[in-house]
């Protein structure tokens, strides 16, 4: 039987349960984040209860600690098979045990449900969850912690009932950051107000709300370090009392390898793959249609294109295939863009399938672009035919927008060995989208090895690296490696890296060198390298090998103390049946996690495997604070048979035990928002017709890269044509606009500079290929600007 996936709060006979108070307490050190979350809720009825709580979660992370306080029973949860776990939870319940349960659900990675058993009456709950994450870096530079607190309806088969719940809010919420740094933090930015104060010359900052949090949209953090590309190599001693992995000192690398140049080629395939579904309605549709006219314009000449939207079905631009990029296909495209909507469900998978049967036009090297609001049930079945591409087809993907599913978004890159970016209100959609396009243009990497020197006597260094086959490596794109060393280091102040490779036929080298840094006693990066080797083994499933993996990922994520895809956490009443110390508030160690299990599973990480790239999943957001959007009748989520609903309730239970409100549409997150061109940033007015003015260049430019002189473009820079043609220096109106064009994005939109580089360097290309008398194009450019500058001023 499919049951419905309900957000938020759901109890027994719609017994009432409240969510008193809830603290994060979080720790970003560089690139990684270390979170502690404690909640409080109460019982409200005057009977026994069992709680369950639904929310999302942010996929590259790792949970390591679940604790409950109910009266005075204190549960420490300990991660064993999700099926043991499931019994034990289910056995202790049915005898009247308190008990605790955390794990992912059947369909989604990053969808958590957490299960408290029998609640006393009018009693409080007491939960605290632990987690360490690695941070991504955008595109301006900014190191971002994100938390997510939106759960959007997944799309999928409507099941029978249809029963939503709002997530609590709490009564009081307190947020605290701490931000270190090795050098200076040059700013930290947030979407809601914090307060920010600096010490240590600025290599420290405490962070806290300034004002009510508004639980409707995600958590966002931008830090922006000095020195934020200089390699970093953090060594964690390893702990003598533990065993196998855990007893061995471990390197944290983060470096920004800058690639050598090489020739791209234009023998690229570039689809542009839109959802087009009805979440995607409003802004978010026309944010997405304004950077397909972007990427559109933006492709370089001697390339093929195609673009895909889908909904409950799937359209091509050009049914046969591919095209080459000229001007007629690009004109078909452009009209195909203009008439764009969004309504309908989320049939992503089919949508992609249809790339199955399709061959890259002339064999040219296939890049696919992805972007959609991530809501479908079916997650893994698209990262698994996306696999199946991973021959011929490279994927990138941008996930818009609060609530847009992690695992899906970054899941399919990963397994399409590309990039992921998501767009939250306020971002800049067709910066990331160029940012993107121009990473597809770097050839691929391949034949990559890694090697380590002792940085005073330049001994080499022997260790396993996590994981083991390095990832996809893109040019001063952030890259993190774990090295498990083989002996311990006592010595060794300096570390000295190489990284080679090829980039296409290029043979590359890079050396690396940098002071080790100390590791923080209190936070403990081992359980990111743990997550990230049963990442490696996820991956490799399909491999034909499923039971052995399976078994690895329950040993070490048992071993480690992790909720992974086959395993889950439980705490029962341990003063019933076990003698457990109660656990500290501070990060466990390593030792604390290799007690979890017996010596005999712990074993040495040299498991040798041949394993794709990227992160994968799994960590704990805001308790359970998911503000369902609200949906139409397309947009449901749907969980398969063994959903813990059905797995731990009586064979007696009608499916209707658990009630649960219906949306409040109240609980809707903001709309996305596309961008605006600051004051700051624009000279032109009204003459716009209100768009920006980088969107109404990229529609003017023509297909080879000109700009006609005409009242458009005297309209879209707010000079008047006559004084456009008054400084025009006795050369074509087409070579003087291009001119005018690249001084206004040079000097006007500097700061949007990833956005426009493609269209520009395809107008440069054309100035040069003109024979412009009677100066040269560096000559005509210095006039163009000194005309605009005067515009500027005046």
């Amino acid at each position: 039987m499919n049951r419905l996936m309900v957000f938020g709060i759901i109890c027994e006979n719609k017994t009432k349960v409240s969510l008193l108070y809830a603290t994060h307490t979080i720790s970003i050190n560089g690139f990684t984040s270390h979170v502690n979350i404690e909640a409080e809720y109460i019982n409200e009825s005057q009977h026994k209860t069992e709680a369950k709580f639904v929310f999302p979660v942010e996929e590259d992370s790792a949970v390591y600690k679940f604790e409950a306080k109910i009266g005075d029973v204190h549960l420490v949860a300990k991660s064993k098979d999700k099926d043991v776990a499931k019994k034990e939870y289910k056995q202790a319940v049915d005898k009247g045990q308190s008990a605790i349960l955390l794990r992912e659900t059947s369909t989604s990675g990053d969808i958590f449900e957490y299960s408290l058993g029998n609640i006393p009456a009018n009693e409080k709950i007491r939960l605290q969850i632990c987690l360490v994450s690695e941070l991504s870096c955008e595109v301006d530079g900014a190191v971002k912690f994100h938390m997510p607190f939106v759960l959007n309806p997944r799309y999928g088969l409507k099941p029978a009932d249809e029963n939503y719940q709002n997530a609590p809010k709490p009564k009081e919420f307190s947020f605290n950051a701490s931000v270190n740094w090795n050098s200076q933090i040059k700013d930290i930015k947030s979407e809601h107000p914090v307060n920010v104060e600096y010490q240590d010359n600025k290599c420290h900052a405490t962070v806290r709300m300034a004002k009510e949090f508004n639980f409707e949209k995600d958590l966002l953090l931008q830090v922006y370090y000095e020195d934020v590309e200089k390699p970093q190599v953090i060594l964690e001693k390893g702990d003598e009392n533990s065993k196998g992995m855990f007893s061995k000192d471990i390197m944290m690398i983060n470096v920004f390898p800058e690639l050598p140049q090489v020739k791209q080629t234009a023998a690229n395939d570039y689809i542009f793959v839109i959802d087009r579904s009805g979440s995607m309605s409003g802004e978010k549709i026309e944010a997405a249609k304004d950077t397909l006219l972007l990427f559109l314009k933006s492709l370089p000449l001697g390339c093929s294109f195609n673009v895909i939207s889908f909904n409950n079905d799937f359209e091509f631009l050009f049914k046969e295939g591919s095209r080459e990029y000229s001007e007629d296909s690009l004109n078909e495209a452009l009209k195909f863009q203009k008439n764009l909507f969004a309504s309908g469900g989320t049939e992503i998978l089919s949508a992609l399938k249809s790339l199955s049967v399709k061959k890259p036009f002339q064999n040219f090297h296939r890049q696919a672009f992805l972007i959609t609001d991530g809501e479908v049930y079916n997650t893994n079945d698209v990262i698994q035919l996306v696999k199946s591409q991973v021959n011929n087809t490279r994927y990138f993907t941008i996930g818009i927008g609060s609530g847009a599913s992690t695992e899906l978004v970054k899941g399919i890159a990963r397994a399409g060995k590309g990039q992921a970016e998501f767009v939250m209100t306020n971002d800049n959609l067709k910066a990331k989208v160029m940012r993107l396009l121009k990473l597809s243009m770097q050839p691929f990497v391949s034949s990559v090895c890694l090697s380590a020197k002792h940085g005073e006597n330049n001994k080499e260094l022997s260790f396993i690296s996590v994981p083991e086959r390095l990832p996809c490596i893109f040019s001063e794109e952030k890259l993190i490696l774990y090295l498990v060393l083989h002996e311990a280091e006592t010595s060794c102040k300096n570390v000295k890296l190489n990284l080679c490779g090829k980039i296409g036929e290029t043979d590359f080298s890079l050396d690396f060198e940098a002071s080790l840094l100390g590791q923080n006693n209190k936070e403990d990066n081992t359980p990111s390298l743990c997550e990230k080797k049963i990442q490696e083994l996820e991956l490799n499933e399909d491999l034909g090998k499923g039971d052995e993996i399976k078994s690895e990922i329950i040993d070490l994520g048992t071993m480690a103390n992790l909720v992974s895809k086959y395993t889950s956490f439980v705490g029962l009443d341990e003063h019933v049946r076990l003698d457990f110390q109660m656990a500290s508030l501070v990060a466990p160690t390593r030792s604390a996690m290799c007690g979890y299990v017996s010596s005999s599973r712990i074993k040495a990480f040299g498991v040798k495997k041949h394993v794709p790239e990227f992160m994968k999943r799994r960590c704990m957001p805001m308790m359970c604070l998911a503000s369902p959007q609200a949906y139409n009748q397309n947009s449901v989520v749907a969980e398969r048979v063994d959903d813990i609903d059905d797995e731990l309730e009586d064979d007696s239970d009608d499916g209707d035990s658990f009630g649960a409100d219906s949306v409040d549409s109240s609980c809707m997150p903001p709309p996305f928002k596309v961008r605006r061109v600051t004051d700051e940033e624009s000279f032109m007015s009204s003459g716009s017709t209100n768009k920006d003015i980088l969107t109404c260049l990229v529609g003017l430019q023509a297909f080879s890269g000109f700009w006609n002189l005409d009242d458009q473009l005297a309209q879209a820079l707010s000079i008047s044509l006559k004084d456009l043609n008054k400084e025009n220096p006795s050369i074509s109106d087409k070579v003087w606009a291009t001119a005018l064009v690249v001084a206004v994005l040079r000097e006007k939109l500097a700061s949007q500079h990833c956005e426009w580089e493609l269209m520009e360097k395809k107008a440069i290309e054309w100035l040069e290929s003109q024979n412009i008398q009677p100066m040269n194009s560096e000559k005509l450019l210095e006039k163009a600007t000194n005309f605009i500058k005067n515009k500027m001023v005046a």
